[in-house]
């Protein structure tokens, strides 16, 4: 009986008969099983969920730090889209929020091609499109979208917190730094169903800069 996460070899072999050490066959065969290993139909998924847990163990860490700082400036955008164009807030869709500008990476942001790469609708179930045009206003109280969606959204916000503390002048969002958010991303990166349409509800943020004497000062 094979474990149920691995599969038996179509053409077994005999270890004992390879020679151990010859002209380098060592250190080849080590490579040769090193990469079979790593090829494994079962690897992937298990090298997948422990890279997410290890990144999100590291930034839980950094983020729990930073939230608990007291230092610094606070930024808000208030509760409405209006107040958040008062304040000179930054509509990211991405997070479906409305950002505090000194905390809004405008270039991570337009890597990620969001309103080409998705679609976005007003109910769960029907095919009504929301238009980009109206998206980009950041006007809509909620949309729904796909799993694939979701799933960027999650890494785009692990993404923003390393590139901030990366910075000599550590900002970051309340969202970003949520104990709440990192456990509800850290769940979903590892569920295989992504096929749904996630909802999204519009979120006005709060953002913190703190000073900091060094570039990396959790290290």
């Amino acid at each position: 009986m094979w474990p149920f996460f691995a599969h038996p070899p179509e053409h077994p072999k005999d270890d004992s008969q390879e020679p151990l050490c010859e002209h380098g066959h060592a250190s080849e065969k080590m490579n040769r099983n090193l990469r079979q290993n790593l090829t494994a139909p079962y690897s992937w998924p298990i090298l997948r969920v422990a890279g997410a847990l290890f990144a999100l163990i590291t930034l839980m860490i950094i983020g729990y730090r930073l939230f608990e700082s007291k230092n610094g400036t606070v930024y808000s955008c208030g509760a409405s889209p209006e107040e958040a164009v008062e304040r000179d807030c930054q509509f990211d869709m991405l997070s479906f929020a409305w950002v505090p500008k000194p905390c809004f990476d405008a270039d991570l942001s337009r890597t990620y091609n969001v309103y080409e790469a998705f679609e976005f609708f007003y109910h769960q179930e029907k095919p009504d499109k929301i238009p980009v045009e109206e998206l980009r206003k950041g006007i809509n109280k909620q949309v729904y979208t796909s799993g694939r969606y979701h799933r960027t959204h999650c890494t785009y916000a692990w993404k923003i917190l390393q590139r901030a503390v990366l910075q000599g002048y550590l900002l970051s969002d309340n969202k970003t730094l949520s104990p709440e958010h990192y456990d509800h991303c850290s769940y979903y990166l590892v569920d295989v169903d992504h096929s749904y349409r996630a909802r999204f509800t519009m979120e006005y943020l709060h953002c913190q800069t703190i000073p900091s004497q060094r570039g990396l000062p959790f290290w």
